[in-house]
């Protein structure tokens, strides 16, 4: 009986690649459809109750301890702290990680009313978030608190929020 190899047989191989191929074409028209849905983008007050239930229950949540978290809701490239452009996803989650392993118990808390969420012209599936949190964080040793504030770049599909752009800085210290 003869055993087929992938790397003997290129006939196979290259129907095996035809096919992996057209799987991922049909996975990212999905994606495309699905952030289509009806071809409208939704009304921005039903947006903002999308973004604020994202906000307070992942983002500030410290959702972001994971990195499969990390990968799954932060675009590759992205633009990142401090005014980077295009920072590779695997730099983000080292530094996020950093930041986790440096300060092991974090709280964030969204101010009252200090999300501001805009369409972006560009895109009418992107966009521009700001918000004011409180936070405090612990080490052994080592405590801070205070006020920071945060903008987004977000990107809405029907059932995922995929991080664009991040930034942020600390506003006041208490």
């Amino acid at each position: 009986m003869k055993r087929l190899y992938l790397e003997r047989s290129t006939g196979l191989a290259l129907i095996f690649s035809a096919l992996v191929s057209l799987v991922f074409l049909i996975l990212a028209s999905v994606q495309v459809s699905a952030r289509d849905g009806n071809n409208a983008p939704r009304p921005l007050a039903q947006v903002y109750e999308i973004i604020e239930d994202f906000v307070r229950e992942d983002y500030l949540s410290n959702w972001f301890a994971s990195p499969r978290l990390i990968r799954r809701h932060f675009a590759d490239p992205l633009d990142y702290y401090w005014g980077k452009k295009d920072v590779p996803l695997k730099e983000v989650v080292r530094d996020k990680m950093a930041y986790i392993t440096r300060w092991p118990q974090r709280y964030f808390r969204l101010s009252s009313e200090s999300l501001e969420v805009i369409r972006t012209p560009e895109d009418p599936y992107i966009y521009a978030v700001k918000f004011r949190y409180e936070f405090e964080t612990k080490r052994k040793g080592h405590e801070k608190a205070g006020l920071g504030q945060t903008s987004l770049l977000l990107e809405l599909f029907d059932k995922r929020i995929m991080i664009r752009g991040e930034g942020g800085k600390v506003l006041e210290r208490y």
